[in-house]
């Protein structure tokens, strides 16, 4: 008898009235995600600018440096106020980045999580660089950190493409292709120092691209929602 009620129980429709409660805290947490997937789009893209504001700011307090002869790192050791600019404002840039990667993680997708938290680490790498400069221990701490940030950042860039690959992106595949290709051919054709500052060009306008299609796909989310 219990046996039969608890069956008869079980197949019950809910109650209209949590079923509708059920509806808006589902659509609240949906707008919430969507709304901070745009947010963190949002740090990436400020975290790029801020490194080209940087990048721009130490050119003018360093008119010894100069595209081709001298690696980006340089500025770190420069008897100018460019020292400061730099090594302040990676450690800024990187953390930045370690937000953008986090707020990445959120993602739904597996390529979104393993690519954000890539992106995340290889921030904390590069915010590293800006304490560790290239006179300290011949620069081997320096050199290591912005390895493994650069390593950790493409890698995470790429994971991201794959999912975008699988989730019918194309514009946003191509883009990565077409970037990867560039960087790839840099790096042959140029030596160290001049393919370094031509890669990190490259890599700028393709992490702007990816935190853009998520403040779009955030965006669109929530209208959605």
């Amino acid at each position: 008898m219990i046996k039969k009620l608890v069956l008869a129980y079980s197949r019950r429709r809910p109650c209209p009235h949590i079923l509708i409660f059920r509806e808006a805290i589902t659509r609240s947490m949906n707008a919430n995600v969507n709304n901070h997937s745009a947010a963190f789009g949002w740090v990436g893209v400020f975290a790029a600018t801020v490194f080209v504001a940087v990048w721009l700011m130490c050119i003018m307090a360093d008119s010894s440096w100069t595209w081709g002869n001298n690696t980006i790192s340089d500025f770190g050791i420069s008897a100018t106020a460019a020292a400061d600019y730099f090594n302040y404002g990676i450690v800024i840039v990187g953390m930045l980045l370690a937000v953008y990667g986090v707020g990445k993680a959120q993602g739904s997708a597996t390529g979104a999580t393993v690519s954000g938290y890539l992106i995340a680490l290889g921030g904390i790498s590069i915010a590293l660089m800006g304490m560790t400069t290239v006179d300290v221990h011949n620069g081997d701490y320096h050199k290591l950190v912005a390895f493994v940030g650069a390593f950790l950042l493409i890698v995470g860039l790429l994971v991201s493409a794959a999912q975008n690959y699988f989730d019918g992106k194309v514009l946003a595949v191509g883009i990565a292709i077409l970037v990867f290709i560039a960087m790839f051919f840099c790096a042959i054709q140029y030596g160290y120092v001049k393919g370094e500052v031509y890669c990190l060009v490259l890599a700028i306008i393709w992490g702007i691209a990816d935190a853009a299609f998520m403040i779009v796909d955030g965006i669109n989310g929530a209208v959605k929602e």
